[in-house]
C-alpha cells in the first residue's frame, strides 16, 4: 500500500528513476533506484530517508524541464508535511 513513482530521464544516458518505500511492513526507508535496460532491471542509487520511526510516503518525482540530468523528488515527510530534493546525475542535493 506504499506510494512508488518513476520518471524516464529523457535525453540523458541516466535511464529510468525509481522512488519507493523499499520495505513490505512500512514506509521506510524512502529509496532510489535507476534502470539502464528500461526497467528490466534496477540498481539501488540511495536511502534518501532511513528513519525508522518515520513515515516517507507518496513520493513523486520529476524531471526538470531546464536541466535534463537533474531530477526533483517530493514527498510526505513524517505525516508532519511535505519534504523535497533536487539531485542532479543521481547525486543528492537538498
Amino acid at each position: 500500500n506504499a506510494g512508488v513513482d518513476g520518471v524516464t530521464m529523457e535525453g540523458t544516458d541516466i535511464g529510468e528513476i525509481l522512488v519507493f518505500n523499499n520495505n513490505t511492513s512500512g514506509r521506510f526507508p524512502l529509496t532510489v533506484a535507476s534502470s539502464a535496460d528500461s526497467g528490466v532491471s534496477w540498481d539501488f542509487v540511495a536511502d534518501i530517508e532511513t528513519d525508522t520511526a518515520g513515515t516517507f510516503a507518496y513520493p513523486a518525482v520529476i524531471q526538470s524541464r531546464t536541466n535534463p540530468m537533474t531530477a526533483y523528488v517530493c514527498y510526505t515527510y513524517k505525516n508532519a508535511g511535505i519534504r523535497s530534493m533536487a539531485f542532479a546525475t543521481l547525486e543528492f542535493s537538498e
